[in-house]
């Protein structure tokens, strides 16, 4: 009679395909599959923030753009009118007020004047002059926004920016270190004022 030796064997004689090496096997594979699975994801990630990044960067300086355009046409429409831009500084009679943008949005120069300071940091213009230059009264004002500080936008029609002194500016610049960029000019329409959607008392023309 011959025995075998089946009944004799112990826990660890089974054979490779036994269902516990299996299972050990199956879950190194899914723990290799989730580690590249997580790294994957983790360099989609690592290339989309700067994309982000730039994207809500670029929101935010066109935005900004958009509120120094309003402000530069809102002077000279009111230089239009009465002159000369106004003068530095909320103590002089018509000086502008960094905080309340006064005399514009009192004399209708420019509307939604709450909107246009939400967007900026303190909730105020940084600066404001009107130099004189050749006999001839120009003006520049510096925007710097709310959320972003690293944006800086000018607004200027002057030769007399501290950054760019004798270089004659007009239009909207972004402030790079030392540096001036220019990002748009500043065209006005002639003729009668009318709302915009920005809050500025532009010109229409009839014709």
């Amino acid at each position: 009679m011959r025995i075998t030796d089946t009944a004799h064997r112990g826990p660890n004689d089974g054979e490779s395909g036994s269902p516990m090496i299996g299972m050990i096997g199956m879950r190194g594979v899914s723990l290799v599959q989730a580690a590249l699975g997580l790294a994957v994801a983790s360099l989609f990630v690592a290339l989309a923030i700067p994309t982000v990044s730039r994207a809500l960067q670029a929101s935010h300086q066109e935005r900004l753009a958009g509120t120094a355009q309003v402000l530069f046409a809102a002077i000279r429409h009111y230089e239009e009118d009465h002159g000369s831009p106004p003068p530095p500084g909320s103590k002089q009679p018509d000086g502008l007020n960094l905080r309340t943008l006064a005399p514009l949005s009192q004399a209708g120069y420019l509307v939604d004047t709450d909107e246009i300071l939400s967007l900026l940091r303190d909730g105020r213009v940084t600066a404001y002059d009107c130099p004189e230059s050749a006999g001839e009264a120009g003006f520049w004002i510096l925007l710097v926004d709310r959320s972003r500080p690293e944006i800086q936008l000018l607004a200027a029609a002057t030769d007399a920016f501290p950054l760019a002194p004798g270089q004659w500016l007009e239009g909207i610049y972004q402030i790079r270190g030392d540096r001036l960029v220019k990002l748009r000019d500043a065209s006005l329409a002639p003729t009668h004022r009318t709302q915009s959607p920005l809050g500025l008392a532009t010109e229409r023309d009839d014709g």
